[in-house]
């Protein structure tokens, strides 16, 4: 990778953590939870990020926070709704932090601790 291929990857990289955590930033100012479509586009937004597709997950974001294309096709049960701000937010801050894993990735999105517990 060239020196200005990779400065414009981690220009992609700030662009897509600013735009999470926008999105973020705009559902918690409101004071309130994720709806179903806002969690669904933001965990793959992180997991697109996690997978270093930057571009994917600005576009995740920006849908988002547009309105769902069609309602009634969030009203089912999905993987999703376990997801909460709180996870959101932590999976931007360790996306911040630069030591992004997959398994950390898939362990908050399902509710696993990320660091196992010795046994008693």
């Amino acid at each position: 990778m060239t020196a200005e291929q990779s400065k414009r990857r981690k220009a992609e990289q700030f662009q897509a953590l600013e735009f999470l955590g926008s999105a973020l930033s705009v559902i918690e100012g409101q004071g309130r939870q994720p709806d179903k479509w806002e969690r669904e586009r933001l965990t793959i937004g992180f997991c697109a990020y996690f997978c270093g597709l930057y571009r994917v997950a600005q576009q995740e974001a920006t849908a988002a926070m547009s309105t769902p294309p069609e309602e009634s096709l969030y009203g089912r049960v999905s993987d999703f709704d376990a997801v909460d701000l709180d996870r959101l937010k932590l999976l931007l801050s360790q996306a911040r932090s630069d030591a992004p894993s997959a398994d950390i990735f898939a362990r908050q999105v399902k509710g696993v601790p990320t660091s196992p517990t010795s046994p008693e």
